[in-house]
């Protein structure tokens, strides 16, 4: 969650209210607040949520629909659910756009989802503005606490069905489905739509003077071990441009969240970036990616990393702004 001044690790309510009340909120879009330690403990017994920040001026879609995929380590078994259900139903009608805002708030899982039958356009990362793609072959990848906010425009007949399918572990089941039905929305269907309004984040990155840092994520500390105790990994004054190489050196798939500050995710060969922003990315076991971002906000901020499906309890540094 992107706050004014504010160490986000653990989310509690009434911090979350205190920070609304303050105007403390910056960004526009879509956040997980989830605890940071003991995660699979805490999320096991409800505490997390979604944080929609909408836009001030009017978004060409004509229905704001939020899925969160949950798991809940502390049952018997672990399915994922949507919006707490085993699958949800959507009636849709024909020309209708929705816009999907898709959450992954499971404690460790990576998630595949295929939207078939359409043409889902990804317009917003990790509630950042993205320049708008279309998914590949309809598929939405999202690392544990990442956002996607995806465009669907309802092209098929009254009377038809499609369907979202979670892809897990080489199976697929249904998690989701478009059920057309009523009159048309329109006769046609909506023109592409543009591009989100931008959240304030600089167009540029001067990489030539930025403040560079490795971070070994096996040197990460196991939460719940008082990390603030430590000295930062890195102390850097607000307006620098950061680059961290983030190294992976272990056997297993790692997701990265880098609190407070979103992130272009650097090309392997040059100092070229994605055309997005990031604040969770995963890096492949025994592989270095490096990213890029402004310190603008000021604060102590956790760098998290966990390894993709595993239980085991989160690890994490700080690093300050000041």
């Amino acid at each position: 969650m992107r706050t004014r001044g504010w160490l986000v690790g653990t989310v509690l309510v009434a911090t979350l209210a205190a920070v609304v009340a303050e105007g403390g909120l910056i960004y526009l879009g879509a956040e997980l607040c989830s605890p940071a330690g003991n995660a699979a403990a805490q999320i096991g017994r409800g505490l997390r949520g979604a944080l929609i920040v909408e836009e001030s001026a009017p978004v060409a879609v004509d229905r704001d629909v939020l899925l969160v995929f949950e798991d809940w380590p502390l049952a018997a078994t672990t399915p994922v659910t949507i919006n707490g259900a085993s699958d949800v139903p959507l009636a849709v009608r024909t020309n209708e756009r929705l816009r999907l805002r898709l959450i992954n708030a499971t404690v460790a899982r990576g998630l595949v989802l295929r939207i078939d039958r359409h043409a889902p356009r990804v317009m917003a990362i990790d509630g950042q503005p993205a320049e708008p793609f279309l998914a590949r072959d309809g598929r939405v990848a999202l690392a544990p606490g990442n956002r996607a906010d995806v465009f669907i425009d309802m092209l098929l007949d009254r009377g038809e069905r499609a369907t979202i399918l979670l892809e897990e572990a080489g199976a697929q089941r249904v998690i989701a489905r478009f059920d057309y039905g009523g009159e048309p929305a329109r006769a046609t269907p909506l023109p592409e739509a543009a591009p989100l309004p931008p959240n304030g984040l600089p167009e540029r990155l001067d990489l030539r003077s930025a403040s560079r840092h490795d971070v070994a994520l096996d040197a990460l500390v196991a939460l719940p071990a008082p990390v603030h105790e430590r000295a930062p990994v890195f102390s850097i004054r607000r307006g620098r441009v950061v680059v961290l190489a983030l190294g992976n050196r272990t056997e297993v798939t790692q997701t990265v969240h880098v609190h407070g500050h979103h992130m272009r995710l650097l090309d392997r060969l040059d100092d070229g970036w994605k055309p997005y922003w990031l604040d969770t990315l995963t890096i492949p076991a025994r592989q270095t990616d490096r990213v890029a971002f402004l310190a603008d906000n000021p604060g102590k901020w956790l760098i998290e990393a966990q390894a993709l499906n595993d239980k085991r309890p989160r690890s994490a540094l700080w690093f300050a702004v000041t």
